[in-house]
């Protein structure tokens, strides 16, 4: 339909769309049509791969996209993920497409995570939420240095369906976003950072009855209020370490992000261990490893939690 005093741009005469489960040899077929794209990105690619061979690909609103002249303009990395795991998949096919309209096609203002956390239902704390489940989806790939930063670098960026996905599979992570941004209030770190052991230790209990969430609790609950701290917790030290370098003159050498994620991890790992410090110091390769009451690495065992 043409609005009064509009015009459609584009050719949009002979445009279809419909929907189709493509098959292997479907998605071939098309990808033979992809001659004029973007480089493929094999990370995506992978990623696809892995949610397609898991079962939870979905439907996508988003179509195949050829143009009048036969070419692919969009949806070559869902194609390819098909043709190299041959798991036939559901998607919506759109032909006789003017390519004049994609000459702006990544032009505009594209939704945010915390966009699509509302697709997913998501009312309240949606900006916590996406932290926290993209943080936890990264971190579950084993890529903890990028969960920390929230997956932002393009290599390792979570996709929308995945965020999607994971909060279904995990509801839970709504109401610990609450609970979250409820305990913690604190421009040194980065709300992201806390998310992740926050939502892995929140139903953890040991082999010995004792249930974490309550001290992990305990340790945000100090952060943010500064009440209940003697000399030598390690949530005092590490608060003061980051007021300290904050009051440092821009020229003074200051602490970096990663050292600061650095110190949060091992401050944590000491306060469960329920250990005493003057001084918080972390020297090995990579973030502190999360642990339980007797310093024995349990990550695995935490990540294991999430759906």
């Amino acid at each position: 339909m043409k609005a009064k005093g509009m015009t459609i741009p584009g050719d949009s005469s002979g445009v279809r769309i419909w929907c189709e489960l493509v098959t292997g040899d479907r998605a071939d077929e098309l990808l033979k049509l992809n001659t004029n794209n973007r480089d493929v990105r094999r990370e995506h690619v992978t990623n696809l791969k892995h949610v397609m061979e898991s079962g939870k690909f979905v439907l996508m609103p988003a179509p195949v996209v050829i143009g009048k002249n036969g070419v692919i303009l969009d949806s070559q990395h869902r194609l390819i993920a098909i043709s190299e795991t041959g798991i036939p998949q559901w998607m919506y096919i759109m032909d006789n497409v003017d390519e004049s309209i994609f000459d702006k096609f990544d032009a505009g203002l594209g939704r945010k995570n915390y966009d699509h956390a509302k697709i997913a239902g998501v009312i309240d704390n949606t900006r916590v939420v996406d932290h926290m489940a993209t943080g936890l989806i990264n971190f579950k790939r084993n890529k903890r240095s990028t969960a920390t930063n929230s997956g932002s670098n393009t290599k390792n960026r979570v996709e929308p369906y995945e965020l999607l996905q994971f909060i279904r599979d995990n509801a839970e992570v709504k109401t610990a976003a609450a609970e979250l941004a409820e305990l913690w209030h604190v421009k040194h770190l980065h709300i992201r950072i806390m998310a992740i052991p926050f939502y892995l230790y929140r139903n953890f209990v040991d082999q010995d009855g004792v249930a974490y969430g309550p001290i992990v609790s305990d340790f945000f609950r100090k952060f943010h209020s500064g009440e209940n701290m003697t000399s030598g917790d390690p949530v005092l030290v590490l608060k003061r370490t980051l007021e300290d370098d904050a009051a440092k003159s821009k020229n003074a050498m200051r602490l970096t992000n990663a050292q600061k994620i650095n110190l949060f991890f091992l401050a944590l790992s000491l306060h469960i261990q329920g250990k005493k410090v003057d001084k918080l110091r972390w020297r090995g390769e990579g973030i502190p490893k999360l642990v339980d009451r007797n310093g024995k690495d349990i990550e695995q065992k935490l990540i294991d939690q999430l759906n």
